[in-house]
């Protein structure tokens, strides 16, 4: 398991989710640890939203089982600015 980091742009596509904004931005782990079958992830999420910039932390904990790594437990928060 590595760091990880990824963008994406997410756009509102039917007339029902109208009132959901476009969104895109970008996630990175800024820390990593690695304990046997277990692992815990320290990150942090930029999104650019219709109505402005949003920067997100979060805390991922996963978990190896038949050899691959799943998302076990997920937590995040804006960040004060």
């Amino acid at each position: 398991m590595g760091a990880r980091s990824a963008s994406w742009t997410r756009s509102t596509s039917t007339s029902s989710e109208s009132s959901l904004e476009d969104v895109s931005g970008w996630y990175g782990s800024v820390d990593l640890e690695v304990a046997g079958e277990m692992a815990h992830e320290i990150g942090e999420a930029h999104l650019t939203l219709g109505s402005g910039t949003a920067v997100a932390k979060y805390v991922v904990v996963w978990k190896k089982a038949d050899g691959q790594w799943r998302l076990h437990r997920d937590i995040w928060n804006t960040k004060a600015t």
